[in-house]
């Protein structure tokens, strides 16, 4: 595959990615590879489960989403493609729900660092980090 086809494809990818974020879950069977695995920071997710297959995406979005009001995900520079590896800064906001249920704005920011294999991604490396403030 030509080097500019390959980077246009795992360009569009990443906006798959992007849009299963925003809730449209059933994107991870056409771009979650056999075998996936994320490698997340401690404040990714808790608990720390593995996450191999579409289905466990699946899950692991649907249940961050469950957790937050109004969540969006809005990509902020990037993808970079490199061969077979995307790299974006992302950044999520929305209210999340506090241990009274009670609601409170958060955003985060975050670099995502994917590798792709037979037009799926295979591996993700992510970091997150509670923004300073909130912007539009």
């Amino acid at each position: 595959m030509a080097l500019e086809t390959q980077t246009t494809e795992n360009m569009a990818l990443y906006s798959q990615w992007v849009r299963m974020w925003n809730g449209e879950l059933e994107l991870s069977d056409q771009i979650i590879g056999d075998d996936f695995i994320v490698h997340l920071d401690a404040d990714s997710c808790d608990p720390q489960v593995e996450r191999r297959d579409s289905r466990a995406v699946r899950a692991w979005v649907d249940a961050t989403r469950s957790r937050n009001d109004e969540m969006t995900y809005n990509l902020q520079d990037g993808p970079l493609v490199s061969g077979s590896t995307v790299l974006a800064y992302w950044r999520a906001k929305g209210r999340a729900r506090t241990s009274d249920r009670s609601l409170t704005d958060f955003a985060k920011v975050g670099v995502d660092v994917l590798r792709v294999a037979n037009g799926k991604f295979v591996e993700c490396w992510t970091a997150n980090f509670n923004a300073v403030a909130v912007t539009a």
